[in-house]
């Protein structure tokens, strides 16, 4: 980082600790400091949340100032600057009461022009009367009519990249930068090459993935976008854009690779951007375990392990049990069989490190079940929608490559009462979000607990379930708890086999017959019955008394569903042309659909041998 941007952000980091009266730096170093004050600048008295400020500095060394404002309706950018004797009381940028305008980024370039970009939301209307105004509908689950217009609000949002110029004494009309092609576009970077060239960056979704575009001003207009990372099916985002005292332009974002994350970057060249080079593989972060109790005799099929964030993790429950686990662990201890629930909540995690984190805390603690709760702080860093879920789902699909039955739920709304951080008015991001989250789990067929539903629709729960503006209190926890209780119940599997064998020698051909004893005690399961020969060749029974072809795997019953224990007689008559050695016969009960050959996939398993000497 050179000194100018290390000044920035000094500069900017002390400039708004001055207007919220923490410590900040000395008002001599920087003159204009001596007539700073809230009041002169925020005049605007409808706005009711500031946040998200950004700063550059003109030729003069003068500060720009440009943040979000929200006035209870919709998000605008707000600016001011220090003329030379005082701040310029606060404007808007690009007005426009359809969209909230998100990530706002300042530069100055070259020739002392004071450039903004920002990304713009708005939700598509549809049906609409052109005649009537089209405020940005911001509450409410379903879309529906929006009142005041002629239009119904459709689930989807738009976010596009927008970038406006200071022409002296106004704003210039904004541009969009991306084109249609390019939808959730996000987080817009720009910087300034030694010819003068503004080039700007930012992440968006192609319709199959989120990768990491770029565009430069052409002194007239925004070139077409193109790509920068190698096209693939993966996401590609948080790109950060810097030029080095060469005058070369760096960009890095983050890209998922194989298993995880890792920190990607390229340069401009002659030729174009340089092939992706690996700078960092981001390493997993590890939560607080708690061990398995000893107060049972431990078995997997009653291990839940709770994984998330700090919501998880219990942050802000005034009563110190730990969150919704350990009382989520208690409705089942008592309403179901004794049961153990880990806590493997995170605080700070997004879902870019869960998906990394995942493969060691499912390796650790064995669970027959995962229940997946994250995203809210990926909101926080407005990251894509199509991102999350895509890491979202590879958590589901790693938890069943691992035999853990996932389960996922919505994420709470933000509480977003007066005074609270507004980084997501009327939760539009969390409800696009959890849109997405309901139709994942439909698509990869897992059950769905709602956390959000049984939080918005609970009498006053701004004001009883939170401690704080994202986190519940014991009440809530309460509330999450039964959530989840209710929604696990869908998805216990249990059961057991037992083989029982009436001789263990067999000297010569005779009868062998092996009793099997069945029980389904929760769920839907599926049964395979294998013979080990000394050979190594292995025969799963197809039915009754009959074995399949060598090697070949086939189940002997499923989609078996709760019954009372049942025995089965399974015959083998040897015949003395068999060859000699240890026999062994295994009984295996497994989720249903999966692969019998992961172990991890059993759910009980019982295994009898005897030795045949011709």
């Amino acid at each position: 980082m050179g000194r100018g941007s290390s000044m920035r952000k000094i500069l900017f980091t002390g400039l708004w600790a001055c207007f919220f009266s923490l410590p900040c730096f000395a008002q001599e170093e920087f003159p204009f400091l001596n007539s700073l004050t809230t009041s002169q600048v925020f005049t605007s008295t409808d706005i009711q949340n500031r946040y998200a400020f950004t700063l550059a500095l003109d030729p003069k060394g003068y500060p720009w100032d440009v943040w979000i404002g929200y006035d209870g309706k919709d998000e605008d950018l707000f600016y001011s600057h220090w003329n030379g004797s005082e701040w310029t009381a606060e404007g808007r940028v690009a007005p426009d009461v359809s969209s909230l305008d998100k990530t706002p980024f300042i530069l100055v370039d070259g020739k002392g022009m004071v450039w903004v970009a920002w990304s713009r939301w708005k939700r598509k209307l549809l049906n609409c009367n052109p005649s009537l105004p089209t405020p940005f509908r911001n509450s409410g689950r379903d879309p529906g009519p929006v009142e005041g217009t002629g239009c119904r609000a459709g689930s989807a949002i738009e976010k596009d990249i927008y970038v406006t110029y200071w022409e002296g004494f106004e704003w210039t009309p904004p541009q969009k930068v991306n084109s249609p092609r390019v939808t959730s576009n996000l987080s817009p970077q720009m910087v300034v090459d030694p010819q003068g060239k503004l080039w700007i960056f930012w992440s968006g979704f192609d319709g199959v993935d989120d990768d990491i575009y770029y565009s430069y001003w052409n002194g007239h207009t925004w070139q077409p976008e193109a790509r920068i990372n190698p096209d693939n099916t993966v996401p590609d985002v948080n790109p950060s854009a810097k030029v080095d005292e060469s005058g070369v332009i760096w960009v890095t974002w983050n890209g998922f690779a194989g298993q995880g994350y890792r920190t990607y970057t390229s340069h401009w060249t002659s030729k174009g951007w340089s092939p992706p080079v690996v700078i960092a593989n981001q390493s997993s972060i590890t939560g607080n375990r708690r061990q398995v109790p000893n107060k049972l005799n431990f078995v997997r099929n009653e291990t839940y392990i709770a994984f998330g964030d700090s919501i998880t993790a219990g942050v802000g429950d005034e009563e110190n049990l730990g969150g919704y686990p350990p009382r989520l662990e208690t409705l089942l201890d008592q309403q179901v069989a004794p049961s153990a629930v880990l806590n493997e909540g995170y605080p700070g995690e997004t879902t870019f490190q869960g998906v990394n984190r995942i493969d060691e805390v499912l390796q650790q603690d064995q669970g027959r079940y995962i229940l997946l709760m994250e995203g809210t702080n990926d909101i926080y860093l407005h990251y894509s929608t199509s991102s999350i879920v895509f890491n979202l789902g590879t958590m589901v699909d790693k938890s069943r490559a691992f035999g853990t039955i996932p389960v996922l739920a919505t994420i709470i709304p933000l509480r977003n009462l007066p005074g609270d951080p507004m980084v997501d008015p009327g939760n539009i991001e969390t409800m696009d979000l959890n849109d997405q989250i309901r139709q994942l789990a439909q698509d990869r067929g897992v059950i769905l607990v709602d956390q959000f539903q049984a939080f918005s629709t609970y009498p006053d729960y701004r004001d009883t379930l939170y401690a704080d503006f994202h986190h519940p209190n014991g009440q809530g926890y309460d509330l999450m708890a039964e959530t989840w209780f209710n929604g696990v119940l869908g998805i216990r599997v249990d059961g057991s086999v037992f083989l029982i064998q009436n001789a263990a020698n067999f000297p010569i051909f005779g009868l062998l017959q092996t009793y099997l004893d069945l029980s389904i005690t929760a769920g839907t399961l599926d049964l395979y019955v294998s013979l080990s020969t000394p050979t190594g060749t292995v025969y799963y029974l197809v039915g009754p008394n009959k074995l399949g072809a060598p090697n070949t795997i086939v189940p002997l019953r499923t989609g078996l569903t709760v019954q009372e224990t049942e025995r089965l007689i399974m015959s083998y008559l040897f015949k003395g042309r068999e060859p000699p050695g240890i026999y062994t016969w295994t009984a295996m009960l497994v989720l249903p659909g999966t692969y019998v050959g992961n172990i991890y996939n059993w759910v009980s398993s019982s295994s009898v041998s005897f030795s045949f000497v011709p």
